[in-house]
């Protein structure tokens, strides 16, 4: 009995080391387990951040280009000087003028920049000269008025201008103007100089960039009725170009009638062909 207790004893302890081996490598396994787990994840939570950054990077690189390319876009620089003008702040009470910087690629609207607008109450001399020489003109140009009631026309021939559109300039000189209706005006880059200047429920708008420009120079410039003058940039993914320019000097102006005179930059549009 000694004997076999003994054994059975001996059997006893060696399956008990066994087993606590067995066990002991099974911890060890799922602890190298968790061990390779956490290490993954710290693995995956580094590669994801460093592509957020990389995203983050791209994306501001990404809105320099924007900011440079899409900022909004400027006025068409507006300058008005003689009788339009009081002083130097101040528009004649039949004058109002606006400018506006267009949309950024964020959607708002930058400061337009200064000098967008002068004003000056004095006229240059060698304008008034190069108008004192036109009122022996014995023309006028008619651009889309109804003129069988105008008196004035009577002593003067007309002056045929080409109705089409263009970007060469067009330069108009005549004793007497006139302006009716809807963009009455073709040219991309008109100059008129005239003696008298009549604008009668006159609308035009310029769209375009610094390709485009208008001036008029009056002795006397009539406002009659309604009046628009207006440029406007051309919208789409680039904004860095200014709207069309605006220039009108007059020695004198009368009338019952106003006029509006407004430019408006070119704004951001992401869907532009």
């Amino acid at each position: 009995m000694g004997t076999f207790l003994k054994i059975i004893i001996g059997v006893a302890t060696c399956l008990t080391f066994v087993a606590c081996g067995a066990k002991s490598d099974s911890k060890k396994a799922v602890d190298d387990a968790n061990k390779s787990i956490e290490q993954t994840k710290k693995d995956t939570d580094k590669m994801i951040e460093n592509a957020k950054k990389s995203g983050e990077e791209a994306g501001k690189a990404n809105e320099t280009v924007m900011d440079a390319t899409s900022p909004g876009g400027q006025p068409g620089s507006i300058s008005l000087t003689g009788a339009v003008v009081i002083d130097d702040s101040t528009l004649d009470s039949k004058v109002s003028v606006n400018v506006l910087a267009g949309k950024s690629w964020r959607g708002q609207r930058p400061d337009v920049n200064k000098g967008s607008l002068t004003l000056k109450a004095k006229f240059v001399d060698s304008t008034s000269q190069e108008i004192e020489k036109l009122k022996d003109d014995k023309t006028f140009v008619n651009l889309g008025c109804d003129i069988s009631a105008r008196t004035e026309l009577k002593d003067l021939q007309a002056q045929e201008i080409k109705d089409e559109n263009s970007l060469l300039a067009s330069v108009i000189k005549a004793n007497t103007v006139l302006l009716c209706g809807v963009n009455p005006l073709k040219y991309g880059i008109t100059f008129i100089i005239a003696k008298t200047v009549i604008f009668s429920s006159a609308q035009q708008n310029i769209i375009g960039a610094v390709e485009k420009m208008l001036s008029i120079t009056a002795g006397d410039l009539i406002v009659e009725g309604g009046n628009t003058i207006s440029s406007k940039g051309v919208d789409g993914l680039s904004t860095v170009l200014q709207a069309p320019s605006i220039s009108i000097g007059a020695e004198k102006i009368s009338g019952n009638g106003k006029l509006d005179i407004s430019s408006e930059g070119a704004s951001y549009k992401g869907d532009a062909k």
